[in-house]
Parts: structure tokens; C-alpha cells; sequence
């Protein structure tokens, strides 16, 4: 799995605007599909090598102490371009933005 690429300017204002001492809360829109793809798995699963990295990556964020809330396939976005859909789409609960932040330090996976 590669790492997570954080855009520096947006990030500081995450943290800068985000209270300390109050959960977060992540959407993580996951695309592994082309549309070659997509339309021999039109349910949108995953193949098993990213299963098993999504695996991986819900085991890292229990390390911050985050839980995964949600985590299922994505479908047309209803205000969001119809061109680019997600395959999946996860949920994380961070205790805090602190726990975030030391989830996206950690080597990747």
C-alpha cells in the first residue's frame, strides 16, 4: 500500500480550524477501478491485494486509537461530478485531530 499523500495547505487548516480535544471524523473516497475494470466488477469490490491493504490500513488507524465506523462499496455521487465515482468508501473516527496526525506520520504500510 502506498502512503498517504497529505496536501500540505489544506492540512494546515484542518488543523488549525479543528478543535483539539474533540473526535474527527475522516471520509476516505477509494478509487481502484478503471472503467475497464469497473465494468467486469460492476459491484465495485475490491480485487484481494487491496482487501487485504484496506485490512492493513483499518489495523493501523486501531494503533491511534481510531475505529473504523463504516466502511462499504461507493456509488454515484449525488452532488459530486457522475465521472468519477468511488468503489469504496471508509468512515474514521479519530479520538482526535492528534490521533489523525499520527496516524499520517506512521511509514507506510
Amino acid at each position: 500500500m502506498s502512503a498517504l499523500n497529505v496536501c500540505p495547505q489544506p492540512l494546515q487548516k484542518v488543523l488549525a480550524e479543528t478543535p483539539k480535544d474533540q473526535p474527527v471524523v475522516m471520509l476516505d473516497l477509494k478509487r481502484f477501478a478503471d472503467d475497464k475494470r469497473r465494468s467486469r466488477y460492476p459491484e465495485r469490490t475490491a480485487p484481494p491485494s487491496v482487501q487485504t491493504d484496506i485490512q492493513k490500513a483499518a489495523d493501523c488507524v486501531k494503533t491511534v486509537g481510531a475505529e473504523v465506523v463504516w466502511w462499504g462499496s461507493g456509488c454515484e455521487a449525488l452532488i459530486a461530478p457522475p465521472d468519477d465515482p468511488s468503489d469504496q468508501v471508509v468512515l474514521v473516527r479519530y479520538p482526535s485531530i492528534a490521533a489523525y496526525m499520527a496516524m499520517i506520520e506512521q511509514p507506510a504500510l
